[in-house]
């Protein structure tokens, strides 16, 4: 996500929330927490499945920075283009 679209998108979740009834924050809540159970259920899931064991032998990736061009990221035009 290009850096400024991460900001505003934060800043627009801040102010929705804050906007929020105590009944909708409850919900909102229960949401994110639902979220985070189902994932770690997928992630215990693979775990124990024999297909997505890491080999011994693994190679190691080192981060990487992601490119900087010049204009609207192609995320950024593709959701333009759908407006």
């Amino acid at each position: 996500m290009h850096r400024n679209m991460a900001a505003s998108t934060k800043e627009f979740l801040q102010s929705t929330i804050a906007s929020l009834n105590e009944a909708e924050c409850v919900q909102v809540i229960e949401f994110i927490q639902n979220l985070q159970h189902k994932e770690s259920q997928v992630f215990a899931q693979l775990g124990r499945d024999p297909v997505f064991t890491i080999p011994a032998n693994s190679v190691s990736f080192r981060p990487v920075q992601p490119i900087l061009g010049v204009g609207a990221s192609a995320s950024e035009q593709l959701i333009e283009d759908r407006r």
